[in-house]
């Protein structure tokens, strides 16, 4: 595989952001004559976008499957827009690094069926909220130990670190039915238009409470969803397998629908 770190001015944020990008060995050899679908990856709160690399396999994960993975520094700003502050991290992560790499690297897939999004706690969330909101982009979503339910969660926290959520959010006192909002964005998507889900949560991860929520709400609004919970609390060592099992679980759903 090859590994490249890569450094550039986004115009949504108006300041230098980085991103670690895999590609194929065979990507630079064949002149981007073939395409290969590419897995934006997303880190949580406390990481950046070195995090993966440093503390999974994922590497040897999409060598063994043949994809390109793209891993974007997501700040700590929950993949959200706060145009007050010029802090326009789903712009930056759903729009500009996507155009980014389709730009400069010709080996990756722009096809909806090679295109997919996973993460972990807010990349988890992040995920959700790239694959609900652009459904034509993303054919499939992995999702572990995830800020699954944003309004509960910052509504809990609003006492003891609203000034976190203020800094984050333009409006904290709108994000119910609001685009930051994961059940709103279900119900905008609908399940037609949905990519495949997948969401996993520890049963000791103090988040699996509002994973089984939002699970049990696509499940029974039919969306095409897969949950599962195991033992595990919100670790590395859980994220690992589930990266493995989930870019395995892309790669044949891919051979299989084409």
């Amino acid at each position: 595989m090859a590994f490249m770190e890569i450094h550039f001015i986004s115009q949504a944020l108006q300041q230098s952001v980085g991103l670690n990008v895999i590609l194929p060995d065979e990507s630079y050899l064949n002149g981007g004559e073939v395409k290969y679908p590419v897995l934006y990856l997303l880190h949580g709160l406390s990481d950046d976008y070195t995090c993966w690399q440093r503390l999974t396999s994922v590497e040897r994960y999409a060598r063994e499957n043949g994809i390109a993975v793209v891993m974007p520094d997501g700040g700590i700003n929950f993949y959200s827009d706060n145009k007050k502050a010029n802090r326009n991290y789903y712009t930056l992560v759903a729009k500009e690094i996507p155009a980014f790499c389709e730009r400069n690297f010709a080996c990756i897939s722009t096809k909806r069926e090679d295109t997919f999004v996973a993460g972990l706690s807010m990349g988890g969330y992040g995920a959700l909220k790239l694959a609900l909101s652009m459904p034509e982009k993303f054919s499939s979503v992995a999702a572990f130990s995830s800020v699954a339910d944003i309004v509960s969660c910052v509504k809990a926290e609003m006492i003891r670190n609203g000034e976190f959520w203020n800094y984050i959010f333009e409006d904290v006192n709108s994000l119910e039915g609001s685009c930051d909002d994961l059940f709103a964005l279900a119900d905008k998507c609908g399940p037609e238009k949905s990519p495949h889900i997948y969401m996993w949560c520890g049963t000791e991860d103090s988040l699996c409470r509002s994973n089984d929520k939002l699970a049990a709400y696509l499940t029974q609004n039919k969306f095409p969803i897969t949950y599962e919970t195991s033992h595990g609390n919100h670790s590395w060592k859980y994220w690992d397998e589930q990266l493995e099992r989930a870019i395995r679980r892309m790669a044949e759903n891919r051979k299989n629908n084409t």
